[in-house]
């Protein structure tokens, strides 16, 4: 589950219940705060294998907090067991409760595309976007005219207007489009202000013009001199992706691997190598066997970028809409983008990776300052004090 919510958004997660009882007894899983019920589901056990469950419900339907406790956390808890008379048949109940925290935010993510032109990829990606609740969009697509008027207008005024976004996502768009001073906070925007980049690729090589100058820090990859790739482009998941939650579209991992090989294939990707400190997710294979970087993570400074070598994912739609297509982008979307601060007081603003923690288990505390002015303090040596029972 998430631990951060937007508080008119579907809150939406995946329960996985491990089932070694005998098979055919009924059973019941559900989300609950205290004892009240916000979703539940009925299963049937089958005694040898994992069941997995999409949950979803408004937000809203959550009850208010207790008084004296915090407003914007909700503490709930996931319960499974065998129903009705059959419920002896466990010998014990000690492992079938689950608590998690959810905190309430107060203001959508936002996201800013800039693309070359409107291609099939983003298209899709604007309608996702424009669909999805938890997220406040705004698009510039290049307008071809002289000095890139459209860039111009369309973005952020200032480095501060910028620093108000979650997510870029930055198209097959050549940097010389934009007002130079754009480029270079667009390296600040992910280094400093730890916000999230997905580069989609494409045949113009609009991309291969960042790779220079200040934005070169940004890109997780380097361009094949010459290289060139043979259709069709076959996707599979890397080792590292196997693992990576965004990438999960399939209930268990071994369908989700299956379900990686057997997606549409592109007709053209990029071909690159990763760079060091980048982490190869996917392949895609072409038909000569050659194997390339497909999709590539990286953190950069206090952010993240995500690199795409294909812009042909809008293929998975085929014979299944956006069944793939748009989970695969809303779920890197929601990873890639900088984590929402869960406490923000205009000069100082933080949060933590995880809002319950085992003892003996590591958390990430995330800080930004501002200065009087409101502008980001990035020279500072901020000293963090974790107080329990006034030790």
């Amino acid at each position: 589950f998430p631990e951060s919510v937007f508080a008119q958004e579907q809150f939406r997660g995946t329960i996985n219940v491990r089932d070694s009882m005998p098979s055919g007894l009924p059973a019941i899983v559900r989300v609950l705060a205290g004892e009240r019920v916000l979703w539940e589901k009925t299963f049937t056990t089958t005694g040898d294998e994992a069941h997995a469950f999409e949950v979803r419900f408004p937000v809203q339907d959550l009850p208010q907090a207790a008084p004296g406790a915090d407003p914007a956390l909700r503490l709930l808890s996931v319960r499974t067991a065998i129903a009705g008379e059959s419920s002896a048949a466990e010998k014990t109940r000690a492992n079938n409760d689950r608590d998690i925290a959810v905190h309430i935010l107060d203001r959508r993510r936002k996201v800013l595309l800039i693309d070359g032109r409107p291609r099939w990829e983003t298209r899709y990606l604007h309608n996702h976007f424009d669909r999805d609740e938890r997220w406040e969009t705004t698009w510039i697509f290049d307008d071809f005219s002289p000095g890139g008027k459209a860039f111009s207008q369309g973005f952020p005024t200032t480095l501060d207007e910028l620093f108000t976004y979650d997510l870029l996502i930055l198209g097959d768009v050549d940097k010389s489009r934009l007002p130079p001073e754009r480029a270079a906070w667009i390296a600040e925007f992910v280094e400093k202000r730890g916000g999230g980049l997905i580069l989609i690729d494409g045949s113009r090589k609009g991309l291969q013009s960042w790779a220079s100058d200040e934005t070169a820090s940004l890109l997780p990859v380097e361009w094949i001199d010459g290289g060139s790739t043979t259709p069709p482009l076959r996707w599979s998941l890397a080792t590292p992706g196997q693992s990576t939650t965004a990438l999960r579209l399939a209930g268990t991992s071994t369908a989700n691997t299956q379900l990686w090989q057997n997606l549409p294939a592109a007709n053209q990707a990029a071909p690159t190598r990763a760079l060091a400190g980048a982490q190869v997710l996917a392949e895609v294979t072409d038909a000569s066997g050659r194997d390339l970087p497909g999709l590539v993570f990286r953190t950069v400074g206090a952010g993240a970028v995500f690199y795409v070598a294909s812009d042909e994912i809008w293929r998975w739609r085929y014979e299944v809409a956006d069944l793939h297509h748009e989970r695969f982008w809303m779920q890197v979307a929601a990873w890639i983008a900088a984590p929402p601060f869960q406490v923000d007081g205009g000069k100082i603003a933080i949060s933590a990776d995880r809002l319950r923690a085992d003892a003996g288990g590591q958390v990430e505390v995330k800080v930004r300052l501002r200065n009087a002015d409101g502008t980001i303090v990035t020279d500072a040596n901020p000293r963090a004090w974790l107080i329990q029972d006034g030790k």
